[in-house]
Formats: structure tokens, C-alpha cells, sequence
């Protein structure tokens, strides 16, 4: 085992971050995986020269890995990929239990996939863990967003089976129910339902589409700026 094989991963993390930084997240990902396989082939063909001889080098690429996930997860953010997201800030969550950075990210990608329960249960971990407030307050802003479509459908099937119960059981059987029938669909169900859905273009056309646009035109102009900080996190 040399000093050049335990450099191998760095160099491949450093010209993943040059391509993050060039916004080319496609070959960023495939650097940083060859990193952390590089990082997996060391810990398996080395393992007692790193325990042995080379404690700091190890502890070194270990935080390569956590570092390569985090990133391999941010390039997945900003390409959508949330679900491959997820499955990295899991990776370093599993090193790092505590890890604000996985959560903050893991807590975004739940928010965009509407998981409210897995939502819920990492920002409460954000909260015990990270002092950082303005992550932490943002996240609480998109979720109550995201989640108000989704209360919306929630109340919308509950009438809706209410109703069809409140047929079933009481206006089927009736005298001149056929005739009846067209009248409360008509002026009962499909108006309720033309209301959701008008309610529901209104959110997301006058909310949630100009919150996409800023949202993107903020990321865009910090991105560089911000390129280390959220590389080094």
C-alpha cells in the first residue's frame, strides 16, 4: 500500500467537484462513484496496513466516501434524480447518524416526492441535530406548500365516499332515482369537483409555478458562489 493508491480517491473526488463546478453532473457522478470504489477496494485489499500504518490516511478516505455520497446526492438533486438522492444521503447517514447535510438533503427529496411521514421524521431530526434555522425554516415553507395539494385530494375523496355511501344507502333503492340521479351529479358531485380542480390549477399556476422559477433563477446565480460550501459540507 503507498501514499499514490490512498491519493487515487482524492484526486477522483477533486475532478468530480470540477465538473459539479462546471455544472456537468453527469460525469461528475461517474467520478465520484469511481471514488468511492476506489475507497472500497482500499478497505478490502488493505485492511490491516490501513489499520496499522496508515490510521490517518484511513480516516481520510473515509470522509472521501462521506463526502463523495454527499455530493453523488447533490448532483442527483439538481438533476431531479431524488429517489438516487435519497439512497446516498442514506449511505452517509449510515456512517454519520447525524450528518446535517444528508438530512437537510434526504428531508428535500421526501418533501418533492410527497413522502409526508418520511418528511416529518427527518426534519425532526434536522431540529435536534443542526443549529442552521434558515435550512430548517425553508424546509418547513415547501412543506407546507407541497402537502396543501395534498390535503386538498385527501378532503376531496372523503366527500366524494361519502356521498356514494350516502347513495348507496339511502337514494338507490328510491322511487324515480334515475331521474334524480343525473340531477345530483350535475348540480352536487360535478361542480364540487370542478371547484377542486379549478382550486388546484389556481395553486399551481399563482404558487407553486413562479416559486419554481424563483427558486431555480436563486440557484442558478448562487451556484457558483456556493460551489464550496456545498462541496466541503
Amino acid at each position: 500500500l503507498t501514499i499514490e493508491l490512498i491519493n487515487e480517491p482524492l484526486e477522483l473526488k477533486k475532478k468530480g467537484d470540477t465538473c459539479f463546478n462546471n455544472f456537468n453532473f453527469v460525469q461528475g457522478v461517474d467520478h465520484y462513484n469511481a471514488a468511492i470504489e476506489k475507497v472500497k477496494y482500499l478497505q478490502t485489499t488493505y485492511p490491516d496496513e490501513l489499520r496499522n500504518n496508515f490510521q490517518q490516511e484511513k480516516h481520510t478516505i473515509n470522509n472521501v466516501a462521506i463526502g463523495c455520497h454527499l455530493n453523488l446526492g447533490l448532483c442527483y438533486l439538481k438533476m431531479e434524480d431524488y429517489e438516487s438522492c435519497i439512497n446516498e444521503c442514506d449511505k452517509v447517514l449510515k456512517l454519520d447518524n447525524t450528518n446535517c447535510t444528508a438530512l437537510y438533503r434526504r428531508t428535500k427529496c421526501n418533501i418533492e416526492l410527497n413522502n409526508l411521514s418520511e418528511s416529518v421524521k427527518d426534519l425532526d431530526e434536522l431540529k435536534k441535530h443542526c443549529k442552521d434555522k434558515k435550512d430548517i425554516e425553508e424546509l418547513e415553507k415547501e412543506m407546507k406548500i407541497k402537502f396543501k395539494i395534498d390535503f386538498l385530494f385527501i378532503i376531496r375523496q372523503i366527500i366524494l365516499i361519502y356521498l356514494h355511501k350516502v347513495y348507496n344507502d339511502y337514494i338507490k333503492d328510491l322511487p324515480f332515482v334515475g331521474w334524480f340521479l343525473p340531477m345530483i351529479k350535475a348540480f352536487v358531485i360535478k361542480p364540487f369537483e370542478f371547484g377542486i380542480y379549478l382550486l388546484l390549477i389556481w395553486k399551481k399556476y399563482m404558487i407553486d409555478v413562479p416559486i419554481s422559477i424563483l427558486s431555480s433563477c436563486i440557484s442558478f446565480m448562487k451556484a457558483k458562489e456556493d460551489y464550496k460550501e456545498e462541496i466541503n459540507r
